[in-house]
Order: structure tokens, then sequence, then C-alpha cells
């Protein structure tokens, strides 16, 4: 969580945004569906909107936090 903090900073949004952005540049294109204990906590999410990640912006992510597979290739691997 440290490094998501400092890349954050670095882009001058908080955290949270970060994390919304982040899912949903995933190849799959998900819909984040966000959640907190308050308001305060969840006052982030809506700047995701209009944020605009650059791809070496979510590379710098990404090394920190591997994506998920996709669900398709959770099944190739089984067999």
């Amino acid at each position: 969580a440290i490094g998501l903090a400092v890349l954050a900073a670095e882009a001058g949004v908080p955290p949270a945004t970060l994390v919304v952005v982040r899912a949903m540049a995933h190849r799959a294109r998900p819909v984040p569906i966000d959640s907190a204990r308050s308001a305060d906590q969840l006052a982030p999410s809506p700047e995701s909107l209009q944020f605009a990640m650059e791809p070496g912006l979510y590379a710098r992510i990404a090394a920190l936090y591997p994506a998920p597979a996709l669900a398709i290739e959770w099944t190739e691997e089984a067999t």
C-alpha cells in the first residue's frame, strides 16, 4: 500500500481513485462496485470517472499488484 500511496501522491489523487481506475483499465473492462464504511471513504471514487490513466502509470501499478487472470484463462489452465 505504501507504493500505491506514493504513486497516488505523484498523480495528485487519492489512492482509492487509482484503485478504481486501475480496475476499470483491466483488459476485461470490468465495472467496479465500490463500497466503504463511510461517505469520506467513498468520496474519492467518483474522481475515477474523470481521471485519465496513462499507460506508464498503469504499468507501475501493475508492477506492484499484478492483475488477476481472466476467468476464461482459469479454465484453460485446468485442462
